[in-house]
């Protein structure tokens, strides 16, 4: 089973709060840490919706340049 977590259920969620204990991360830098982290993926959603915006407008022999589905697999980090 999969669960997803607000950032806010994730920085008061006891299990996890425990295994940052154990690896010397405070609450505080845990949130900053996840609030950093979704700033970024909400830049990089902004920046690859205007750059699909802006290729829909591109015109190719007459008509408007098709979107294609992105495919790709973002790396994994480790």
């Amino acid at each position: 089973m999969t669960e997803s977590f607000t950032l806010q259920e994730a920085i008061a969620d006891n299990m996890i709060g425990l295994v940052n204990a154990a690896d010397g991360i405070d609450r505080r830098c845990f949130a900053e840490f996840l609030e950093a982290a979704a700033r970024r993926q909400a830049e990089r959603l902004t920046a690859k919706n205007a750059a699909n915006t802006a290729e829909t407008r591109k015109v190719s022999n007459g008509y408007p340049a098709q979107r294609y589905l992105d495919l790709s697999i973002p790396a994994r980090v480790q």
